[in-house]
């Protein structure tokens, strides 16, 4: 089977980039992806992926929304051949949304973005920090959403596991 690699890569501007290797380790295609708000804001960075059917793969990005600035995930849905089938940007809050983890939701064809949603990237003072997941269907679509108690679980959702009964456990903290 092949094999790929997601990441972040940098030359005159910052790209989102999809690797696909053979089984031999010998690159079949490279594809970059610029940030959805380009070219007003070119910054992108590649968090996780994941491969949805043997064909089709889903990448986590953080790009940046220039006004007013802050922080959003973004997911883009690739084909076998690296072409973008859809992509979405969650722009929930003015605040940011910073995302770290996706997760493969085994109950429904869909995913959990696991992060956490702060203004310590605008604010001095009145800092606020929740852990925020945004579960979504195949399209992208958000399902449900979790936010944090203000007093509990200040940090993002770095990873998670499913549970056999649909729960999820987070690594927060």
């Amino acid at each position: 089977g092949n094999f790929y690699l997601a990441g972040t890569t940098t030359e005159s501007i910052r790209k989102a980039i999809f690797i696909k290797y053979n089984n031999e380790g010998d690159s079949i295609f490279t594809k970059e992806y610029k940030s959805y708000y380009y070219p007003e804001e070119h910054f992108i960075t590649n968090f996780d992926s994941n491969i949805i059917f043997d064909n089709e793969y889903i990448l986590l990005n953080l790009v940046v929304k220039p006004t007013p600035w802050a922080i959003k995930p973004n997911l883009i849905k690739v084909d076998q051949n690296g072409g973008i089938t859809w992509e979405k940007v969650y722009d929930l809050y003015n605040l940011s949304f910073i995302p770290y983890n996706l997760l493969k939701d085994t109950t429904v064809n869909g995913f959990f973005i696991g992060g956490v949603k702060n203004n310590t990237n605008t604010n001095l003072n009145n800092l606020t920090s929740q852990t925020h997941i945004l579960k979504v269907d195949s399209l992208g679509e958000i399902i449900s959403e979790y936010l944090s108690p203000d007093d509990q679980l200040t940090a993002a959702a770095y990873d998670m596991i499913q549970t056999d009964d649909g729960g999820l456990v987070i690594a927060s903290g």
